[in-house]
């Protein structure tokens, strides 16, 4: 069994060094900090910081407004957050010194709506306490809550060695090349330095994750393809910095870059109801009359969305010259989206849709997720989508301004009059 002893100590020992890390490595700190944002709505949250050290992202996050509460195995860690929270007046943060793998001892279950688990993986030498811990997070979040999972790449050592000191490669090549393959790294009289930990590789570590019954939302490189030029990014002003990360969003999910950064990220969605994981297809749909009924039909049985039959008539024709997916269960058509090509850089989704009783499984995150990757592979810049503001109260489109946040949209602009006065346009937009 895994002596827990060793990597509390390390951090008990090296909490101000744990808190000044993210100092030193500013990309993987902003890269990631882009892409809770992209993900989580504006809305007030609470959330669950699990393994969060002294508290770099839960201080962040409790001064965005969100009611915070951060979990570590340190009391080092712990004690630390408490007196930067202090230092800089944020609040509410609530503290816990425990171990995830006992995380149902001391919170409620499905009482949040965003759970971090970005360090406790990184120290689970044991197959079974990295599923352990997973297993625990997820029970942590309300139905279609978002669970953000950090692994270490196996990439990690060997950046780290040629960004701080190459001379250690002598004689060790062959070590730092094994753990490309990952596995474990156990501290010990002949291999001092960092604590415990285990190292990854971004496919099984996309395997891995995909056994816990959550709709994938992403996986990236935290570092993008920044990671080996971090020295030279702390010394340049924050316009370049900032464009830099520009540069690493656009390319965080790229497997290209997947030996660029040190830290992987998995984002999931939590289902909202207990029902097994929907089969669902999408499929091209060539003929125009099919695009046109499909389009009727679908918009027809969502009256509280689609209720202008003038509008739905125009939707329908339009479709017949666009673009068109079908999501399929079975031989049974259960939604559809048609985009078209509005510039060199933007696809938008001129409409979609989703039959109501099959609304809240995943299959709408899942319809964007294929018209994203589709456009991404035809060379598109942004996916963009046009929806009611929220200058008009309507529940229905709260919901779906709430859904297109969680999938990676972000409000752009606001058109009055695009639709007429009473139904202000939003504009919004996710980066490819």
């Amino acid at each position: 069994m895994q002596d827990f002893g060793i990597v509390q100590q390390y951090y008990d020992g090296g909490a101000e060094d744990e808190w000044k890390r993210m100092d030193r490595h500013p990309i993987e700190f902003a890269v990631t900090k882009r892409l809770i944002l992209r993900h989580m709505s504006e809305e007030k949250a609470r959330v669950l910081d699990a393994g969060g050290g002294p508290g770099r992202y839960a201080i962040w996050l409790a001064k965005l407004g969100h009611e915070v509460t951060l979990f570590d195995l340190s009391a080092g860690n712990i004690a630390l957050a408490k007196a930067k929270s202090l230092e800089f007046g944020i609040g509410p943060v609530e503290f816990v010194v425990g171990n995830v793998l006992e995380l149902d001892r001391h919170v409620e279950s499905a009482s949040f709506d965003v759970v971090l688990l970005m360090g406790p993986l990184y120290h689970l030498l044991d197959e079974g306490d990295r599923k352990r811990a997973v297993e625990q997070a997820p029970a942590a979040l309300k139905p279609g809550g978002l669970l953000f999972a950090s692994f270490i790449s196996g990439f990690a050592p060997l950046i780290d060695v040629l960004k701080k000191c190459p001379d250690e490669l002598t004689g060790r090549v062959g070590q730092y090349l094994d753990y490309l393959e990952g596995g474990a790294n156990v501290v010990s009289q002949e291999n001092p330095g960092f604590t415990d930990a285990f190292f990854e590789t971004s496919g099984r570590a996309e395997r891995f994750m995909a056994g816990f019954g959550l709709e994938r939302l992403g996986f990236y490189t935290q570092e993008s393809l920044l990671g080996a030029y971090e020295n030279q990014l702390r010394a340049v002003g924050p316009e370049t910095f900032d464009a830099c990360i520009d540069v690493a969003m656009r390319l965080v999910e790229d497997e290209r870059c997947r030996s660029g950064g040190e830290h992987l990220l998995f984002v999931g969605r939590k289902p909202d109801c207990d029902d097994k994981a929907v089969e669902v297809s999408f499929v091209e749909v060539s003929d125009p009359d099919l695009r046109e009924r499909i389009c009727r039909a679908i918009l027809g049985d969502l009256p509280l969305w689609f209720g202008l039959l003038d509008s739905n008539e125009e939707y329908a024709r339009s479709v017949r010259d666009l673009s068109f997916i079908a999501a399929m269960n079975g031989e049974e058509v259960v939604g559809f989206a048609s985009t078209r090509r509005n510039s060199p850089f933007t696809m938008e989704i001129y409409v979609m849709g989703l039959k109501a009783e099959w609304h809240r499984r995943g299959i709408g995150t899942r319809l964007v997720e294929k018209l994203a990757k589709d456009a991404r592979q035809e060379g598109f810049r942004f996916l963009e989508v046009k929806t009611l503001d929220e200058s008009r109260e309507n529940e229905q489109y709260r919901l779906t301004r709430l859904f297109y946040r969680k999938v990676g949209f972000l409000p752009l602009d606001v058109l009055p009059e695009f639709w007429g006065r009473n139904n202000p346009c939003l504009v919004m937009v996710k980066p490819l």
